[in-house]
């Protein structure tokens, strides 16, 4: 979702890059595909995770499409909606990013300290916790001595 907002800004409507500022700001779908419909852009680019083959495994990659304004607004009617639902519905979503390895060291370290550092990975993670709570979005990260970064990590 926050893909196709990116896309939007892109083509000069004016929108906020979170969706879940985005379903806060319109409370439908209507006004915000009225700003892309005033746009004199025919075509959208957008990217998407897709599951694409890569040898003998599948793999999760961005990949970019182009659609006609109407189609794009069909799609995004459809995502918009699908969003808010499920928004409403679950008690939260937890949006988990990429790791990222980091080595740990010191100011003023011994020469086999620097040789033997340990290396953490930091999971970054986003919050997006429903209408009526008291906060609606918090960031948090996790450290972890796991250096492995599949979907079971």
């Amino acid at each position: 979702m926050a893909l196709k907002m990116r896309a939007i800004i892109n083509i000069g409507a004016r929108c906020p890059k979170n969706p879940d500022d985005l379903i806060r700001q319109y409370h439908s779908n209507e006004t915000i595909i009225e700003k892309i419909q005033d746009t004199d852009v025919a075509t959208i680019s957008f990217k998407h995770w897709k599951r694409v083959q890569e040898g003998n495994t599948f793999r999760h990659r961005e990949v970019e499409e182009e659609l006609l304004k109407n189609q794009f607004i069909k799609l995004l009617d459809k995502d918009l909606t699908e969003f808010r639902d499920h928004v409403v519905r679950v008690r939260l979503i937890i949006w988990m990013d990429f790791a990222e390895n980091f080595q740990c060291s010191s100011v003023e370290e011994v020469q086999s300290a620097y040789w033997n550092a340990p290396v953490v990975s930091l999971h970054t993670m986003v919050v997006y916790f429903p209408s009526g709570m008291s906060k609606s979005i918090q960031s948090y990260v996790s450290v972890t001595d796991v250096m492995i970064h599949n979907a079971s990590a």
